[in-house]
């Protein structure tokens, strides 16, 4: 198989015309952020907004091209914008001001009854691993119908995405006749993460807007299947991907995850405080390393107690309890695997199941 380079990415791009410029679009700079990983390519269109409908025929045209290179096994190219710009035809007067921001919810949630977003206002309180076992319990339930519950799991942390450690997933996606992404499932949940396609060591050097449009291309470019349930996991804090999400997406509820310490409940305050600006149901908070097992029995609280009830009684949102400090989670996590299926006798695992099973009586309450 040819080897693949950045190189041989622009000369095959070389002579793109801008739509309305005429200009050639390695020229004018457009081209960002390529990512090669085993013979599968991505990079960004970076354009105003106002003009990307006209940039869908150039965007089709790259991925052709790309397609057709030896050694190239898929070509997946986003659409993106920094900011509005005036239309050529206007005559520079900014009286009309920007634009309003494009709401429109993908066509992809047509298929997706329910969505629940895993946040938290820092990292390093354990999140994601959070968004996996949840998800995972929540697959292992059954609907009012007696089939088992359909779960998606979307990794929306663009710069440190954590699925292909988590479900130890090394293969790339492979592409449906219509060159839509197949999720890769583990543990009967549809999974989808950009770490899939991208090096484990590359640094995601992208501004804000590219970071949503990769969102959104996980979300429209992706051939989900109905789902019940699509298990969001977020990055940490109150940026581009939580305003992308408050915009476009249908959530049905969020999670909020926190540690006891006076930082991290801090911090969850402002997830707290945007998820109701932006009137998003808030399912509960759960605490992570909220305690461990001492070795008489007792419990050890190196992390300090109480943050999570307190700031639950504060803003007035469920309180879901604690999650321990287990060897048996941090095992199955190193293992790739949910601590529901490595060791669903564990303590851990009966915690996600019985938050997997509040979490589905709240969407009950919440779905329409």
């Amino acid at each position: 198989m040819s080897t693949i380079d950045e190189k041989k990415i622009i000369e095959a791009l070389s002579g793109l015309k801008h739509p309305q410029t005429g200009q050639d679009i390695i020229s004018e700079e457009i081209l960002q952020g390529i990512t090669i990983r085993d013979g599968n390519v991505g990079f960004l269109l970076a354009v105003h907004p106002d003009i990307a409908e006209a940039f869908e025929d150039v965007r089709l045209a790259c991925e052709e091209r790309i397609r057709a290179l030896p050694g190239v096994l898929s070509a997946t190219v986003v659409l993106t914008a920094h900011q509005s710009a005036p239309s050529l035809s206007s005559s520079g007067s900014s009286s009309k001001g920007k634009p309003p921001p494009d709401e429109t919810i993908p066509e992809v949630f047509n298929r997706i009854k329910s969505v629940i977003a895993v946040a938290s206002g820092k990292g390093g309180v354990g999140k994601s691993t959070v968004a996996v076992n949840l998800a995972a319990a929540l697959a292992q339930m059954q609907g009012e119908d007696g089939q088992s519950v359909k779960i998606g799991l979307l990794d929306a942390d663009i710069y440190g995405p954590s699925l292909p450690k988590l479900l130890n997933v090394t293969e790339n996606p492979e592409l449906d006749e219509t060159k839509k992404i197949y999720p890769i499932e583990r543990f009967s949940m549809q999974t989808m993460s950009i770490g899939y396609m991208v090096k484990e060591a590359q640094a995601m050097v992208w501004r804000g807007p590219m970071v949503q449009g990769a969102l959104l291309q996980m979300l429209n470019d992706v051939a989900w299947p109905e789902l019940d349930i699509l298990v969001l996991d977020l990055p940490p804090g109150t940026g581009d991907i939580q305003l992308t999400i408050a915009q476009k997406i249908p959530v049905t509820g969020a999670l909020v995850v926190t540690t006891p310490q006076k930082l991290a409940v801090a911090d969850v305050r402002r997830s707290i405080n945007m998820f109701d600006k932006t009137k998003t149901p808030i399912i509960g908070i759960l605490e992570n390393m909220a305690w461990m097992a001492g070795p008489n029995g007792e419990r050890l609280h190196p992390f300090g107690t109480g943050g999570g009830d307190m700031i639950a009684a504060e803003t007035l949102k469920p309180f879901l309890g604690g999650l321990p400090l287990d060897p048996t989670l941090q095992e199955a996590t190193d293992a790739g695997q949910p601590v529901v299926i490595y060791a669903p006798d564990s303590f851990a695992a009966e915690v996600f199941v019985k938050l997997a099973k509040t979490v589905n009586a709240a969407f009950k309450d919440l779905t329409p």
